[in-house]
């Protein structure tokens, strides 16, 4: 596969990704909603997150491909810390995903949600808003390291 193309489709897929940059103002906008809109709400960004754990994917294998064509250009402190944050990423969307689950089913049956969830879904969110800036940050200025 021709290099160019692998790029084009990594660099739309940072963007995309770029989701979770604004996931945590998003969800602390929600709590001003009526609890009937927020389910809806919620659903909306469960939907998102999940689009945006399917695209981590995409970007792992892009990104790999593409240090695996420049290898030397990287440093192996570079490629270690991209990889653990990245999977760090995936972890934080991971569990953020559950929460959402577990606050959209609350909702649903009518239950109380648990008060640690929407802490949780805080949380995670603003961690993986950190792993993209750390990530944008780290393919940006790769020399740093």
């Amino acid at each position: 596969m021709n290099t160019q193309v692998v790029y084009f489709i990594h660099v739309i897929g940072a963007l995309s990704v770029g989701f979770y940059l604004i996931l945590p103002l998003m969800f602390s906008m929600m709590r001003k909603l009526t609890p009937h809109m927020q389910v809806g709400f919620l659903r909306g960004l469960r939907t998102l997150n999940l689009i945006g754990q399917w695209l981590l994917i995409v970007q792992f294998i892009s990104g790999g491909y593409l240090i695996g064509k420049n290898a030397d250009a990287f440093t192996v402190s570079w490629m270690i810390s991209v990889c653990v944050v990245f999977v760090l990423l995936g972890a934080a969307s991971g569990m953020m995903g559950a929460a959402l689950k577990r606050c959209i089913v609350a909702h649903e049956n009518g239950q109380v949600v648990r008060p640690s969830d929407p802490t949780r879904i805080l949380v995670y969110s603003i961690l993986a808003a950190g792993c993209v800036l750390y990530l944008v940050f780290s393919m940006v200025f790769p020399h740093v390291y």
